[in-house]
């Protein structure tokens, strides 16, 4: 497997792969090291392959990892990384390139978008809906059907209520209780529109 992306969030996705091993190298734009977590890191220059091969890409910001799944995908095969201690439902239908990271659960009937990221310990209820590029911090809890648009990020430790809209690219503060839909483009900070 290949990882694009070696920074803090590379990390964290290496440090939840049953054997770091899998990862025959790491690959940036601009590298600022040669190795990570002792696997060689190079130059995205050296992606020159003649087929895609399994990869994730592994960089936290939501515009930047759909920008590069677009520039990617003809190099990389997008693969999903589930932790071993997340707890998903059978019935919960996946995309591809999709990080769930330790003790997430995902309740039945969800559906997860493409280079979604689910990190350590968030809860999504049933009958969620999470669109592409979309980030749920750590201990974001999604109450049941909860819809979340594309590239949008839930910030730490906030709780979004049953059958609430988030838009496409809003940003919900680290925190919030989110009680009403969120119009795409906007801010939810607390408890209130900003």
């Amino acid at each position: 497997m290949n990882i694009f992306g070696a920074s803090g969030h590379a990390k964290a996705v290496i440090d939840i792969l049953p054997d770091i091993k899998a990862v025959k190298a790491i690959y940036d734009d601009f590298p600022k090291t040669n190795e990570l977590m002792g696997i060689p890191v190079m130059s995205s220059e050296e992606m020159n392959w003649n087929k895609p091969r399994a990869g994730i890409i592994a960089v936290g910001n939501n515009k930047q990892r759909m920008d590069l799944a677009a520039r990617l995908k003809s190099q990389l095969e997008f693969v999903n990384i589930f932790h071993k201690t997340a707890i998903i439902s059978n019935f919960v239908e996946v995309s591809h390139g999709i990080v769930v990271m330790e003790g997430a659960i995902i309740k039945v009937h969800t559906f997860l978008g493409a280079h979604v990221i689910v990190n350590t310990a968030a809860t999504v209820d049933h009958d969620c809906w999470i669109g592409d590029y979309v980030h749920l911090a750590p201990r974001v809890t999604l109450c049941g059907n909860v819809h979340i648009g594309k590239g949008s990020l839930i910030g730490a430790g906030s709780v979004v209520l049953p059958g609430i809209k988030i838009g496409e690219w809003a940003i919900v503060g680290a925190g919030s209780t989110v009680h009403k839909d969120v119009p795409s483009g906007s801010k939810w900070i607390g408890k209130k529109l900003v």
